[in-house]
């Protein structure tokens, strides 16, 4: 399942190619190329809070310990270093602070270079998306027996890819769809024809690979509709 695999490709052959010398014989890098992921959120590699903060890594070397230089590039556009928010370094971290959804959603991309210019990797690849953040605000909200209701997250956003999965529960326990109920890709929640039954907490939560995020609950008030009929 690809629910926010970013990818990290080292599937790369790592050379030493020398220009001063064509006819030596390339060397294995030792240690190899790999990407490491410090994200604004805990224990997600790859995810951020829009304004929040979130750091990649790029580490590589060689057998003789020449300086190496890391360049970054994002969809495919080479990023200049130091140019807030965005700042790379010689050590080769990309820091993004503030982190925004817009701007920073994309595919990051590092090339390490040795002091000649000598290519030391193909490029490793990771995805980087984001999610905005989320209210935690309990609600109460009413609605009218035999009529429909629903409720509409706005200003809510996220990735285009990899979309997240939304999960409501109802007084503790998670609400399945049916004819009756029925949940949107974007995790609004439409109830037709609401029962007295129907009254209660609604919980909500964002799931986003191992990423969970809570919303804010909704207290539901059902009333009753009566019906008066006049007999001549």
């Amino acid at each position: 399942m690809m629910a926010l695999k970013f990818l990290a490709i080292f599937s790369c052959l790592i050379f030493v190619c020398s220009s001063q010398d064509p006819t030596q014989t390339p060397k294995r890098l030792h240690p190899a190329l790999f990407f490491s992921n410090k994200p604004a959120l805990p224990d997600y590699p790859g995810v951020a809070i829009d304004t929040g903060s979130v750091t990649l890594a790029c580490v590589g070397g060689s057998q003789d310990n020449r300086r190496v230089h890391f360049k970054w590039y994002k969809d495919g556009a080479l990023l200049k270093a130091d140019s807030s928010p965005i700042i790379a370094t010689i050590a080769g971290d990309l820091t993004i602070n503030p982190s925004d959804y817009t701007r920073d959603d994309g595919f990051y991309r590092c090339l390490i270079t040795d002091n000649t210019w000598s290519l030391l990797s193909n490029m490793a690849e990771l995805q980087l998306a984001y999610t905005s953040g989320i209210k935690k605000n309990d609600v109460t909200m009413s609605g009218i027996q035999y009529q429909g209701w629903k409720y509409i997250y706005t200003g809510y956003k996220h990735s285009k890819y990899p979309k997240p999965t939304f999960i409501w529960k109802f007084n503790g326990r998670t609400l399945q769809e049916s004819k009756r109920i029925s949940i949107s890709e974007d995790g609004n929640l439409y109830i037709a024809q609401l029962s007295l039954n129907d009254a209660g907490k609604y919980s909500f939560e964002m799931q986003l690979g191992s990423l969970r995020q809570q919303r804010e609950s909704i207290n539901l008030q059902v009333a009753s509709m009566f019906f008066y009929y006049s007999i001549e």
